[in-house]
């Protein structure tokens, strides 16, 4: 039986976006009753209910660490760290256009920067400019034929184009390389999902 390849593309997107978003709050954590087990059944039970915040203050605070990141780069438009935190941030808060000149900026100020490779061929990739992309993966692996991620991020662009042997010889490479990498994990379910669908 065979799976309808949107299926495939769309486990392929899943998996190549990955973000994290982490939410710090304050907690008290006094004990309501004397006589509770420091469990991990009643850990929850002596927290006290605490606000949560709200769309309005997280899209305030959002907004404010992306004007403060714009004025430190502007104030220091060859800082590198200054340029890939204001990129980051732009990325974010889903401006890819005006991050991918960011993160230009920092490829050419330094051609060997993988981490902002990365960021290019993940920008490309979601604005369906698979040639780009591939383009900055390629660079990454002609620096380090076996980065984990490179390897990952060209076998998924050359899937996403119709290349599924390419693709299988670059996730059998990175498996081969890094079998216990996170990126070689998620080629070998790409593998198994792809066997399931040829079947």
């Amino acid at each position: 039986m065979k799976f309808k390849s949107v299926y495939i593309y769309l486990l392929l997107f899943t998996a190549f976006i990955v973000t994290v978003i982490f939410l710090s709050v304050n907690t008290d954590t006094t004990n309501p009753h004397p006589n509770m087990p420091n469990d991990e059944i009643h850990k929850g039970m002596s927290q006290k209910k605490r606000e949560m915040p709200s769309g309005s203050n997280v899209m305030e605070q959002a907004i404010q660490k992306l004007n403060a990141l714009k004025k430190a780069y502007e104030e220091n438009p060859n800082d590198t760290l200054r340029i890939r935190e204001y990129a980051d941030m732009l990325t974010m808060a889903h401006k890819p256009e005006e991050a991918l000149k960011l993160y230009e900026k920092l490829h050419s100020i330094d051609p060997k920067r993988i981490d902002a490779m990365l960021q290019l061929t993940f920008i490309h990739f979601n604005l369906g400019e698979l040639d780009k992309a591939e383009v900055y993966t390629g660079k990454i692996l002609k620096l380090d034929e076996n980065y984990p991620l490179g390897l990952y991020n060209m076998g998924v662009i050359q899937q996403v184009k119709g290349n599924e042997k390419e693709a299988r010889r670059y996730w059998e490479k990175l498996i081969e390389k890094h079998p216990n990498s996170r990126a070689a994990q998620n080629a070998k379910e790409i593998l198994e999902s792809l066997k399931t669908a040829n079947r």
